[in-house]
């Protein structure tokens, strides 16, 4: 699971689930609409930040 943080109100905006591990690393694409995971679970999954949805 990865959360997006609003820094503003200082709450969690966005949940994303799918991966059954634990995440190792993020990245963002150059847009900021696009976020990219990997996980212990040995998959990359490439998220819609507005639509929650992934891509594994």
């Amino acid at each position: 699971t990865a959360q997006l943080w609003n820094l503003a109100t200082q709450k969690s905006d966005v949940t994303l689930e799918g991966h059954t591990k634990g995440i190792r690393s993020t990245t963002f694409g150059p847009n900021g609409k696009v976020m990219a995971t990997s996980s212990g679970d040995a998959t990359i999954r490439i998220w819609k930040i507005i639509t929650q949805e992934s891509n594994e």
